[in-house]
């Protein structure tokens, strides 16, 4: 915030000091912003286009097919890491029913309970 509000001052003060250098430094500070929001712009519409055109593939079976090319080096893995403190033991019972309706729940997807040590003994109950 500091430099923001110092740099708007050192902006204003040069309109003061000359008019060509308020110019010149405006200039700048309108063609930085307009390039920025045209990248800006133009990620996300490209964005938004690659998303819609892969959604549509099977990524399962691209993965199946993968994995029975080459089954040693394309084994994955997911790491659900769950941390709570304070938490409802019901909703981690549900999180964890939900992940392990997956169809890769027993080959591919350890959870891990981050517990909080603050919680005290209510933690090593809960895990």
């Amino acid at each position: 915030g500091c430099l923001l509000f110092t740099m708007m001052c050192a902006v204003i003060a040069t309109m003061f000091w000359s008019q060509t250098a308020f110019y010149v430094i405006t200039a700048a500070l309108t063609i930085y912003t307009m390039s920025y929001s045209t990248n800006l712009s133009v990620s996300c519409a490209l964005g938004a286009w690659r998303m819609r055109r892969y959604s549509g593939r099977d990524w399962h079976a691209l993965l199946q097919q993968l994995m029975q090319q080459d089954a040693q080096n394309s084994r994955v893995m997911h790491i659900v890491i769950l941390p709570n403190y304070n938490e409802d033991e019901n909703m981690l019972l549900h999180t964890l029913e939900n992940l392990g309706r997956s169809a890769m729940a027993r080959s591919s997807i350890s959870v891990v309970l981050a517990m909080e040590g603050r919680e005290g003994f209510m933690a090593y109950q809960k895990a």
